[in-house]
């Protein structure tokens, strides 16, 4: 596009109109919009198309065949989703990478095993929630341990995990309350499998929108849990009272928003 702009080339040779674009917005931008101004010739062999002929015949086959292109990408996107789904309702993890704790059993790579040396931290930040230390406390100590976060344990372990270089701060190989937020947060530790919380927008959008957790698909017993189930009731018990926390980083008060005047409703 670049090239067409300053002129480097009049004409763009495709086997087939898709190779060059299977959306209609991209084909009528670029074929019959900027490549037109610019007088460069489109030519799709198989398809016959060559706007060089002239005749609205042309650019209807051209417009026809993107219709058709995106119908397939349409349902192709529908054929992936249904079989994403299938895999999930069967309990396969289908996740590029393992969570922090488990890793993918190498003879079978839709099923988690226990990773010992991850467990252990994922068992102490349980274990230090549950008897009073915040957020902030709980990160503040593996900081200073020198005990590598999820990203760079993983990146120590040979996975290849690229980080947004956009989002590379100064803490992103550091443990953050957000960090110990997600894992305290994390079903996968008690056992259960938890996917589909998210999907794209569109077959045409990268984005991701948050799904409704009644929508989720959640199946018990997938794996060996990291966490006992009384530890991990507790914990949730803990997360969803918000006790605020001081600034030694444990808990104020056992009770911290959980009572409420009766007069006011404040806490």
């Amino acid at each position: 596009i670049a090239d067409s702009l300053l002129g480097r080339f009049n004409i763009v040779l495709c086997k087939k109109q898709a190779r060059f674009a299977r959306d209609i917005e991209y084909v009528e931008k670029y074929i019959h919009g900027l490549f037109t101004e610019r007088q460069i010739r489109f030519v799709a062999v198989l398809d016959n198309i060559d706007t060089a002929s002239s005749g609205r015949s042309v650019r209807k086959a051209s417009q026809i065949n993107s219709l058709v292109d995106e119908w397939y990408l349409s349902d192709l996107s529908e054929s992936i989703i249904s079989s994403l789904n299938t895999k999930r309702r069967n309990a396969e993890f289908i996740g590029s990478f393992a969570p922090y704790g488990y890793r993918k059993d190498p003879d079978n790579k839709n099923a988690l095993l226990i990773d010992p040396e991850a467990a252990e931290i994922v068992k102490m930040i349980f274990g230090w929630y549950r008897s009073g230390w915040g957020l902030h406390k709980i990160s503040q100590e593996l900081n200073a341990g020198g005990i590598p976060n999820p990203l760079l344990y993983k990146q120590k372990k040979g996975e290849k995990i690229n980080p947004n270089p956009q989002k590379l701060t100064e803490t992103k190989y550091l443990w953050t309350p957000s960090t110990i937020s997600a894992i305290l947060h994390n079903q996968t530790y008690s056992g259960f499998l938890v996917q589909g919380k998210y999907k794209k927008a569109s077959y045409k959008s990268k984005k991701l929108l948050r799904v409704p957790k009644s929508e989720w698909i959640v199946i018990p017993g997938c794996h060996e849990p990291i966490i006992d189930q009384e530890t991990w009731d507790s914990v949730q018990s803990g997360l969803a009272s918000k006790g605020r926390a001081t600034g030694s980083g444990r808990i104020r008060n056992a009770l911290a928003g959980k009572v409420f005047c009766g007069e006011c409703g404040s806490r």
